[in-house]
């Protein structure tokens, strides 16, 4: 009996330590349905990640698809919506359900909800000229991680009223100022031609007909003007402030990590100018605000954030040793990001074959992705290769006490600080040759030409006292691999 119980014991411990066993889960990130402007359903997008060997997949439906220009004065009266399917529009409830139950019909891979999101636009030009224009359309963040359909609900983008309402202030009271035309339209409406008594004081004088049309005008004007701002809701800013700068996107932010959720920069080094219409739709590159704005949990270095932001010595580098030197409070990470909305089945597999996430977490399950998500224990490849390179392995180590930090982490170190990286090949029979590039504030420190499967140990017997940082680069031929930073901080021993 005690021989059975041993056994039992130890297949259920082997089992255990199976399912707990740290790995690298290949991950597709940034993918719209037909719930809003994907053109792909949500068992589409499954069927695609298990042919591919993707384990799992964020889904990011835009929030909400709607534009709205008022004609001055009369805004809220005098105006055109133009919305089409998003998850606003689909029920957040409906949606989350929705990406529920399949996650319960497919459990060999996670589907975490999320959302894509334009938290603000502004208008140039009017609709009866050629420079009509809708601005910043296309400046994306992606909302991922919120549990609960009321941390949806009061989301504060653009075009939900609900999430930007502004406590009572002056501006509230000002809204009411056509009660003054009304009365001047009132005082000239009963305005006579003159001023003529008899003898006992009674006016004797016609109305003025002049008078009364234009009081009769005035008063037209505040009643519109009146109901015009009795409609406009009291909000932190509108899609006719032209000068919001980055306070929509940190108000975004700052809502979204209050609730417990990730925040990450969709394409900000993407170009987009098309054409609806008589509506010129114009985003430019925004690499600028992951500078202007703070404590977002990272960006998409693949595919539209890479040449200015991702490249070594790039905005990114600058971000990391602005958070080494503490002017931020948080690290940005970098994940890859599909962007796929339109398109055909096969043009999805080709996307989740050339940018994928690799996230490292000890437990597959919704709740352990999203922690190592936040924690930054990723990488991200980019290039479909027969000889698909896979990062097994990179730490920091203090070579004295032994203790050791993998990707997304923080050390303390008493003594020079021992880089271990370990990779090989997807089990290809091709012989590669691999160029990993050792990163340290933004400069190679180090550069290996090795054959696969690669074993690197390497010291840095560079002197530093600040706080710092190494990421690497792996160039596999067209396969562009990039690794979150490991921190490090040397402790000064002063005996």
């Amino acid at each position: 009996m005690r021989k059975i119980f041993v056994v039992i014991c130890l297949f259920y411990f082997s089992v255990f330590n199976v399912y707990a066993q740290e790995r690298w889960v290949p991950t597709a990130v940034h993918i719209a349905t037909t719930i809003s402007d994907g053109s792909l359903s949500l068992d589409d997008v499954v069927r695609v990640a298990r042919l591919k060997g993707i384990q799992a997949i964020v889904i990011t439906d835009r929030d909400h698809m709607k534009w709205e220009y008022g004609i001055w004065p009369l805004r809220n009266i005098i105006k055109a919506t133009r919305e089409s399917n998003s998850v606003f529009k689909y029920g957040i409830a409906n949606y989350l359900n929705t990406i529920e139950l399949a996650s319960k019909k497919n459990k060999d891979i996670l589907i975490i909800p999320g959302l894509e999101s334009a938290p603000f636009y502004y208008w140039k030009g009017t609709p009866f000229s050629g420079d009509f224009k809708i601005c910043d359309w296309h400046k994306h963040i992606l909302v991922i991680g919120l549990q609960k359909p009321q941390d949806y609900t009061a989301l504060p983008v653009l075009a939900n009223a609900a999430g930007l309402k502004r406590p009572f202030c002056m501006d509230d009271i000002i809204k009411f100022w056509p009660l003054l035309l009304l009365f001047l339209g009132i005082f000239l409406f009963f305005r006579r031609e003159c001023s003529y008594l008899d003898y006992k004081g009674n006016e004797l004088s016609n109305f003025s007909k002049k008078w009364r049309f234009t009081g009769s005008v005035f008063f037209v004007a505040a009643i519109a003007l009146l109901v015009n701002n009795s409609f406009a809701p009291s909000l932190i800013y509108d899609q006719y402030c032209t000068l919001a700068d980055e306070k929509p996107y940190q108000t975004l932010i700052d809502y979204v990590n209050k609730k417990g959720g990730m925040t990450f920069w969709a394409h900000p080094e993407a170009k987009n100018i098309s054409k609806q219409g008589n509506v010129i739709i114009e985003t430019n590159e925004h690499v600028a605000d992951l500078r202007k704005t703070r404590d977002y949990t990272g960006f998409a270095v693949f595919f539209e954030g890479y040449e200015k932001i991702g490249k070594i010595g790039g905005e990114w580098d600058h971000l990391l040793r602005e958070f080494c030197e503490g002017r931020r409070d948080a690290p940005v990470w970098a994940i890859a990001g599909l962007a796929f909305d339109h398109g055909t089945f096969e043009d999805l597999a080709r996307l989740m074959d050339d940018a994928r996430t690799y996230i490292f977490t000890r437990e597959f399950s919704r709740e352990a992705l999203l922690a190592a998500m936040r924690g930054g224990r990723m990488y991200v490849s980019r290039g479909p290769t027969k000889n698909r390179f896979l990062l097994d392995k990179f730490v920091v180590r203090d070579d004295i006490s032994g203790e050791s930090v993998d990707v997304g982490g923080s050390i303390k170190i008493t003594d020079k600080p021992l880089i271990e990286i370990k990779g090989r090949l997807a089990g290809a029979e091709v012989p590669s040759s691999v160029i990993v590039r050792l990163v340290r504030d933004g400069k190679v420190i180090e550069t290996f030409e090795e054959q696969a499967p690669i074993d690197i140990v390497y010291k840095d017997y560079s002197t530093f006292t600040k706080k710092t940082y190494y990421r690497i680069e792996i160039q596999n031929g067209s396969q562009l691999i990039v690794t979150n930073p490991i921190f490090v901080k040397k402790i000064v021993n002063n005996s």
